[in-house]
């Protein structure tokens, strides 16, 4: 099947519907963020009062009390959470409609192909079996790693402008350098396990996956001859090849645990980030920091993100657009 062309025509056939979910996960992001953003800003009494907005900012009181001024936040912020919850509701129904819109549209022109050709044979009909369920994938597959890409996209470039926000508004300069060594120093630390360590992790995987495959082929000989003579040997060879497997696999398992250890470090990069700030002196943590440093967190943890969709999108070129052997074009 002629994967790349597919896309094409649906990304041609379909694109404004494709710019509706993008504009509506683009939206839930902003408003997820802009509740993030106001919460942070109305702790400080150098940014309290305002309700901020990207574009610009509106008092939330004149000449109010406190409790006002928070009471009013915390509706604005409600209201942002209701269109929020609307917004990611139609988005989740959007998604599945189009997902079964995309269905359809391949399959029918899958049995338009299959009217035209009258002397089709028995193969093509099993592989219009498979080719339902590879639809159904790929419909499902496209429209998830879409909507991922752009909320994770819109997303990293919201968290650096709340950090560019933070710094300015709470003059908080002086601590520039270190979060540009911070960050700097954990997205090199990512890309240098990504290009180094990742491949030593998916080849014991590919390892795990040929020693489980030997071991279900042996396992079905065994089980379908269980009732003649060879049933004793089969057995020996066969434990003996689930111990030998169990050794071999043990290390693996080692390195196929290290594809957490960003997850977890990352995680608790805003404690590292403090402890770099204050060092071994004895000082007083304070808000200002804490925000900082959070900040760094969430920046750097979106890059994370962007490299686990990095490797969805390999796998989902991989799946549909390698050229394979005896591949035979359909739907197009």
């Amino acid at each position: 099947m002629n994967w790349a062309k597919l896309l094409k025509i649906l990304l041609k056939r379909f694109r404004w519907n494709f710019f509706c979910l993008g504009l509506l996960t683009a939206l839930s992001t902003y408003l997820s963020f802009l509740i993030r953003l106001n919460l942070r800003t109305n702790l400080s009494l150098q940014t309290a009062g305002w309700f901020y907005w990207l574009l610009g900012k509106f008092p939330l009181f004149s000449k109010e009390n406190n409790k006002k001024k928070n009471s009013r936040l915390l509706l604005i912020i409600f209201f942002c959470f209701l269109v929020r919850l609307t917004v990611q509701f139609t988005l989740s129904w959007g998604q599945k409609c189009y997902e079964r819109v995309i269905y359809t549209f391949l399959i029918k022109r899958a049995l338009s192909l299959k009217k035209q050709d009258s002397e089709l044979s028995q193969e093509k009909d099993n592989e219009l079996v498979v080719l339902m369920k590879s639809v159904s994938n790929f419909s499902r597959q496209f429209l998830g790693l879409f909507i991922n890409v752009v909320a994770t996209g819109v997303d990293f470039l919201l968290e650096i402008y709340s950090l560019y926000f933070l710094i300015t508004n709470r003059s908080l300069v002086n601590s520039v350098y270190l979060v540009r060594w911070f960050t700097l120093a954990n997205i090199t630390w990512i890309l240098a396990y990504r290009f180094f360590l990742h491949p030593i992790i998916l080849k014991n995987e590919k390892k795990k996956e040929n020693c489980q495959q030997e071991e279900e082929i042996k396992i079905r000989f065994f089980w379908e001859n269980s009732k003649t003579d060879i049933l004793a040997t089969s057995l020996d060879k066969l434990t003996t090849l689930l111990n030998n497997n169990s050794s071999q696999l043990f290390l693996d398992y080692f390195f196929m645990s290290l594809a957490c250890l960003p997850n977890l470090v990352i995680s608790g990069t805003h404690v590292l980030f403090l402890l770099s700030c204050y060092g071994w002196q004895y000082k007083n943590l304070d808000l200002d920091n804490y925000l900082l440093a959070f900040s760094t967190q969430n920046i750097i943890w979106k890059v994370n993100q962007i490299q686990e969709l990095s490797t969805l999108l390999s796998s989902f070129r991989h799946n549909y657009f390698q050229p394979k052997k005896k591949e035979k074009e359909c739907l197009v």
